[in-house]
């Protein structure tokens, strides 16, 4: 290839690396394929002819005509590329840089394309044209900013005028203040006293309740069991009574018109008092047997029986890390009480003789109260239940890719079992968010030190792993669970009493949808606070 050849060859080369600059520049293919159309401004400030038109950042076409109307306002023609759709609710804005061209920014309304209404592709009559938005010039910021200027004067000359005034005003609201916040304080105070006092009375009110229930339905059950015989033999002596009156009934209807019947009616009364005296009978021999001193004797063995299971049961208990008071093994622990002597069944009705202040023998009060006090001992080291409720604060972003804390800002209450809560391994499992974004917790916990727990399982429905660390007045309560989004939540908590604790947090602190969480929670059995 000859010299003139190659220069020429790069000479078109240029050429039309030089046209294909312009065609992008000056968006030439818009001017050749597109459409027009045609937007109202009350004044083109600066726009000019050839100027770039964008839609949501996108180059889309250029300004081909600006005309002046008859009212001095101003009719713009823009070419649009034939793949452009503009909607006709759009902002059509003139950008004014203070360097630069200006240019026409069109911004769409943030809805579906099939929602919107699109201008047609020609150029609509000047009253059906959309209106543009003049962009706000330097000097009428400066005349707004002039205005803002005096009127801050005004205010500062005002407030200088009645500052004194104002401090005066400030230093008395700042001492009523003190003084609400002591008498609030006070008042806080003595009511949380009594809040105190009258939970702790209800409670045991509820537990003596409970147990003198147990206690009666037992007592009732047994009774029934063991003259059920005799209440069928009365039962059956009651129906034979009733068919006798009702016979004498008929008799009686007889007898008012046959004298004959007299004597039958005679012999039914007889009947009607021989069932009498035996109802009587089974009266007296029904509550001698409910007053037998060896009927009482036997429910005493079968309390203590029950009382000596409850102490093995609690045995066992202690040496899964709970609490133990069997006596002969534990330091300190009581005696079971001892039964009563089985007396000989006398034929006499039994009569017991009532104690001097007509209370129950010390012995019975004795055996039922520490039976209780096993029992009640024997629930606090199996289980523990809490019951939590908690606030959030709104969502700091709106980015979607947060499964677990959505817009709702409580309150939302969480119910969680622990299975031998002083024991060195817990089981952990319960429901958060109930009736609402609903996930479930399942782990096992560890004892590794003296008020610390660790372990790991389920947590919010997901793999994850916790520690605890608690003292008597304060705890900290951290989880990291989801490996793939990868969740971290904080938690500081103040035991306020023995079963409540206020608390509050971090949810996703390690990301920008962090939640903060404040609320209150509420244990029911498991012993104190200050041992997790």
């Amino acid at each position: 290839m000859s010299r003139q050849a190659i220069v020429g060859a790069f000479t078109l080369l240029g050429l039309v690396a030089v046209f294909a600059v312009y065609f992008v520049l000056s968006n030439f293919s818009a001017r050749v394929s597109g459409y027009q159309a045609g937007i109202h401004f009350a004044s083109a400030s600066g726009l000019t002819k050839g100027a770039i038109v964008y839609e949501s950042g996108v180059q889309v076409g250029t300004v081909s005509q600006i005309q002046m109307l008859d009212d001095f306002t101003v009719d713009v023609i823009v070419q649009v590329a034939s793949w452009v759709d503009i909607p006709r609710d759009s902002d059509f804005i003139i950008s004014a840089p203070l360097t630069g061209s200006s240019t026409l920014t069109i911004v769409p309304p943030r809805r579906k394309k099939e929602e919107l209404a699109l201008l047609p592709r020609y150029v609509l009559p000047v009253d059906q044209q959309p209106r543009g938005k003049d962009p706000v010039s330097i000097q009428a910021l400066l005349e707004a900013g002039r205005g803002e200027m005096n009127k801050f004067d005004t205010l500062l000359s005002d407030l200088t005028r009645r500052e004194p005034h104002l401090m005066d005003q400030l230093q008395s609201a700042i001492t009523n203040a003190n003084e609400l916040a002591e008498t609030a304080n006070g008042a806080m105070q003595k009511l949380s006293h009594k809040g105190l006092a009258l939970t702790d009375s209800l409670q045991h009110s509820l537990d003596t309740a409970s147990a003198s229930i147990i206690d009666l339905t037992g007592q009732l059950d047994q009774t029934v069991r063991r003259n059920g015989g005799r209440i069928d033999t009365l039962l059956a002596s009651l129906n034979r009574t009733a068919d006798s009156l009702a016979v004498a009934t008929d008799s009686l209807k007889s007898m008012a018109t046959s004298p004959q019947l007299r004597a039958q009616l005679t012999d039914t009364v007889q009947h009607i008092a021989l069932a009498t005296a035996n109802i009587a009978a089974l009266t007296t021999d029904l509550r001698s047997v409910a007053e037998n001193p060896q009927t009482q004797g036997q429910l005493r063995d079968t309390l203590a029986h029950i009382d000596a299971a409850t102490q093995r049961a609690t045995s066992l208990l202690g040496a899964l890390g709970g609490t133990s008071s069997v006596y002969g093994v534990d330091t300190g622990a009581t005696p079971p009480p001892s039964s009563a002597p089985i007396l000989p069944p006398s034929p006499a009705p039994y009569v017991p003789s009532p104690s001097p202040n007509g209370q129950q023998h010390s012995g019975d009060f004795h055996m039922t109260n520490a039976l209780r006090n096993r029992i009640g001992d024997l629930a606090k080291n199996l289980i523990e239940v809490q019951i939590r409720l908690d606030e959030l604060t709104p969502k700091s972003t709106d980015q979607p890719n947060n499964a677990l804390l959505t817009n709702d800002k409580g309150p939302q209450s969480d119910f969680n079992v622990v299975v031998l809560p002083h024991g060195e391994s817990q089981l952990y499992a319960g429901v958060n968010d109930l009736s609402g974004n609903q996930t479930w917790n399942l782990a096992m916990r560890q004892k590794v030190a003296p008020g610390v727990l660790i372990g790991g399982g389920i947590l919010y429905s997901r793999l994850g792993v916790m520690g605890l660390v608690s003292n008597k007045v304060f705890g900290f309560e951290g989880l990291a669970y989801d490996p793939r989004y990868g969740y971290v939540d904080a938690y500081l908590k103040l035991h306020a009493t023995g079963n409540i604790d206020l608390f509050a947090g971090e949810r996703d602190l390690l990301h920008a949808e962090r939640r903060t969480v404040y609320g209150l929670q509420y244990r029911f059995l498991g012993g104190p606070a200050a041992t997790p």
